[in-house]
């Protein structure tokens, strides 16, 4: 009795076993066979920006979640938080990202460009409290409002909204 159940068990490691390293042997011939990666990325200047996740299909139909490598044009490569990329650049920098899979040794990779935008809008902070300008007088706007932005070009307008008569500009 105790022969045969010492022979189950060993038979049911060696089963085991032999799939174990099957499997590894099946990822070390698989192929990538499906891998895109857009052509540009737009991220804005002075924020965090979530970049997209990239997957790769193996010839087996296995999914493999790509890593990404950021550089500038002196090849000097940026620090990334998962897939988040803080920029700090100037709009209009354009940088390299390598989207990459490493698969059985070897290693696929596909780049694509990363230019620098201004998309946000900037924000207008106000007072909590009611402003009452009297009519006839000059008030200093920037004493009462001010804009938050993520570029330090502005482009400043005011405009009365009572008869959209422009106070500052």
């Amino acid at each position: 009795m105790k022969k045969g159940h010492i022979l189950s068990i060993f038979f049911a490691v060696s089963v085991s076993a032999a799939a174990m390293f099957g499997a590894a042997c099946s990822e070390d011939a698989a192929v990538i066979t499906e891998f895109d990666v857009p052509s540009f990325i737009e991220v804005n200047v002075n924020s965090e920006n979530i970049l997209p996740t990239v997957t790769a299909v193996s010839d087996d139909g296995k999914k493999y979640p790509a890593a990404v490598e950021i550089t500038d044009e002196a090849g000097n490569a940026f620090e990334l938080n998962g897939n988040v990329f803080a920029v700090s650049g100037n709009v209009g920098d354009i940088y390299d990202a390598v989207f990459y899979v490493e698969l059985g040794g070897k290693r696929t990779e596909k780049a694509c460009e990363v230019r620098v935008v201004d998309h946000l809008a900037p924000t207008l902070i106000v007072p909590t409290e009611e402003v009452r300008v009297v009519p006839g007088k000059y008030i200093e706007i920037e004493d009462y409002y001010s804009v938050k932005d993520n570029t330090s070009v502005q482009e400043t307008k005011y405009t009365l909204a009572h008869d959209g008569e422009t106070v500052s500009e």
